[in-house]
């Protein structure tokens, strides 16, 4: 790419996701949902995920990049 120039590239990114054991507990209900409720807060468990995109620019001497927090949506 030049520099000012901007482009568009479609893409899907194919992922799993992976859960903590607390996560796994709450899901389940009942007492082990609740086990792994308190478990979360009490390691102040949260995730989060970021997508980063760098691109390589002819005589750029750094590459620019940008990222954004992905929301997961159930």
């Amino acid at each position: 790419m030049k520099a000012g120039e901007v482009k568009t590239i479609p893409f899907s990114m194919p992922f799993q996701m992976h859960k903590s054991s607390n996560d796994k507990l709450a899901e389940k209900g009942g007492v082990l949902g609740t086990i792994g409720k308190m478990g979360k807060w009490a390691d102040d468990q949260k995730s989060s995920f970021k997508f980063k995109a760098e691109v390589d620019v002819k005589g750029a001497s750094l590459d620019p990049s940008d990222h954004i927090e992905l929301k997961m949506i159930k």
